[in-house]
């Protein structure tokens, strides 16, 4: 069986620091020549990973916003059989979209009228400057950032009375989720989404366009990468200094990094290509 790779970006391929990729650049190349798709599964916007892939040889399919939606691209699918399309909307001339959540819109609308206390704020509130002080990011990296289809991540304003607020959400069906730097509100009531369920939708679109099962490699350092990381066949943790180490409840498959982001990335998926007998 081949090998599907799946990874979260920010603080597991990209250092949370400066989003630094390239002690994984060789990796990759070879990853690429040996057509091992490594396919992003992000919080970030389809904006920004269509700059990312630019520039980083990941695949052109990805899961966006925690997974509340899938980009298949249409050069890389060609000429798929219309069946195993027919669940996709075409999005525009270059991808299909896979839409796995509700519309933004709603999801902010419920939030800015549950919070009380003003101690979050919506990630789309934020003007691009202070997004990019919260972030790191450039200044038109930030606005890529803020175009988003489903989800409205939240920052902390006030530390003392967040706790508050996000008990407010829960109350009314909302589960909030720790990423690498902001909380990830997901509306459990409507819909059943996740970086997990994602990666799963893609693993069997892939089985059924190919007649063949794939092995599933997912790679992350967040609770928010937790669902894929459970979910795969083999599971890769990166280590992160800005929060607890990540714990799994599977124990088989599992490997965890000892140095953190790329470096990271490049040492637990030489492990596991090795344990599968792919060399580099």
């Amino acid at each position: 069986m081949r090998p599907l790779i799946f990874t979260d970006l920010d603080g597991s391929l990209l250092s949370h620091d400066n989003y630094d990729w390239s002690p994984a650049r060789g990796l990759l190349n070879s990853l690429q020549k040996k057509n091992i798709p490594v396919i992003p599964n992000t919080s970030k916007t389809h904006s920004e990973l269509i700059a990312l892939t630019a520039n980083i040889p990941l695949s052109r399919h990805h899961i966006i916003e925690n997974g509340a939606g899938a980009f298949l691209s249409k050069k890389l699918l060609g000429e798929a059989d219309s069946n195993a399309i027919a669940s996709c909307t075409s999005f525009d001339d270059t991808y299909w979209l896979i839409p796995f959540a509700n519309d933004r819109l709603r999801l902010k609308g419920q939030i800015k009228k549950q919070i009380t206390h003003q101690s979050l704020r919506a990630f789309t509130d934020l003007s691009p400057t202070e997004v990019m002080h919260l972030t790191g990011l450039t200044y038109s990296e930030a606005i890529l950032s803020q175009d988003r289809l489903f989800s409205e991540p939240l920052t902390v304003v006030d530390e003392k009375k967040c706790e508050t607020d996000i008990q407010l959400l829960e109350a009314i069906g909302l589960s909030i989720v720790k990423g690498g730097r902001l909380l990830h509100p997901f509306d459990t009531k409507d819909t059943d989404y996740n970086k997990g369920t994602a990666m799963q939708w893609m693993l069997n679109f892939f089985s059924r366009l190919h007649q063949e099962k794939f092995i599933s490699i997912a790679i992350g350092d967040a609770d928010n990468d937790r669902p894929m990381l459970e979910a795969a066949d083999f599971s890769i943790v990166i280590p992160n200094h800005k929060h607890a180490p990540l714990k799994l409840t599977k124990q088989d498959g599992v490997f965890y990094a000892t140095e953190s982001a790329s470096k990271g990335w490049h040492q637990g998926v030489s492990h596991v290509l090795n344990a599968l007998g792919i060399k580099e």
